[in-house]
């Protein structure tokens, strides 16, 4: 866990974004990483980003985690329900991906799949909220989990809205 240690030591950390494959193939990927391998902290691992499909963030996480790469998964709310992102963070970090990148994720019609419909089946700060009971053990309704994760939990905001600075605030509130 290099990046929470630095982040810890309030160090200055380098992450570097490792788009997945559209389809199975991650040779490229997987090469690419290992160019900046020593210089990168951790590797992001966007989840369909722009609304692309492409191998999922958990999957192509381990792929890089089993090749001695520290990774931060992505999970957005445009993709999965409530049990669907617990579940894919309970695989995660028992794969021992430990650090999570919580997105809202980008409507399906800026993506390559315009007929596809969105989740949205909880917003971002409850996404947060759920990666931070599942830590302490339980899931979001509330029933006790048999081993917790133990996450390194960051986020996004969009500072292009009129009031970026309300999203930082709620943030702050909720004690993210």
């Amino acid at each position: 866990m290099l990046l929470k240690s630095k982040f810890d030591k309030g160090e200055f950390a380098i992450l570097a974004e490792m788009e997945p494959p559209k389809g199975v193939d991650v040779s490229g990927m997987v090469s690419n990483a290992q160019r900046v391998k020593g210089k990168a902290d951790a590797f992001l691992v966007p989840e369909m980003n722009n609304a692309v499909m492409r191998m999922s963030s958990l999957g192509a996480a381990m792929i890089l985690q089993q090749k001695g790469m520290e990774t931060v998964m992505q999970v957005n709310c445009r993709d999965r329900n409530r049990i669907a992102l617990q579940a894919d963070l309970l695989a995660g970090d028992a794969c021992g991906i430990s650090n999570v990148m919580a997105v809202t994720g980008e409507d399906p019609s800026f993506g390559d799949h315009h007929q596809a419909r969105s989740v949205y089946d909880i917003h971002l700060p409850e996404l947060l909220q759920a990666i931070r009971g599942l830590g302490e053990g339980r899931d979001m309704a509330g029933i006790e989990l048999s081993g917790s994760p133990d996450f390194l939990i960051g986020s996004t905001i969009n500072a292009g809205t009129s009031a970026p600075e309300l999203e930082i605030e709620e943030m702050n509130k909720r004690n993210f």
